[in-house]
């Protein structure tokens, strides 16, 4: 399994985190590596870009709210990031909604673990169930409105 991975400042720690937690993945890890600041949106075009090219299973972006880094990703065509807090939301991303990206915030506490979450995510399928195909479907037809 690929996964591309990325955070900004804040996010170093998490990100480092989740790589150490899954040995058996290869992590494409797309910066940032250092305390200085740097701006999300670039990383979260960074990460979009390396997947959309083909490769990756899916993505993480990492920032302090986790807010910033999902909606910088999800102004990107093909991209689909879900915040997420608990494995319950990390399946149902996968499950419903078809995400791509997983978006989490390293100034939050949270009651499970990331490997929890990430584990989640990966061990759920896409749902083939009519109703969340469409949905799924009528969020990729908003990319071609405007």
């Amino acid at each position: 399994m690929k996964v591309v991975i990325g955070c900004d400042h804040t996010g170093l720690n998490v990100k480092q985190e989740i790589i150490s937690s899954f040995p058996q993945i290869d992590f494409t890890d797309i910066g940032t590596n250092g305390s200085i600041s740097v701006d999300y949106p670039k990383i979260a075009l960074s990460a979009a870009n390396l997947y959309l090219k083909g490769g990756c299973d899916f993505g993480i972006l990492i920032c302090g709210t986790g807010i910033g880094v999902s909606i910088a990703a999800n102004k990107i065509k093909g991209i689909y990031a879900a915040l997420i807090f608990n494995a319950f939301m990390a399946k149902m991303a996968k499950e419903h909604n078809r995400a791509n990206f997983l978006a989490f915030a390293s100034r939050i506490k949270y009651e499970e673990d990331f490997k929890t979450m990430v584990s989640a995510y990966i061990g759920e399928r896409f749902s083939e169930e009519e109703r969340h195909v469409r949905r799924a479907m009528q969020i990729r037809e908003l990319e071609k409105e405007l």
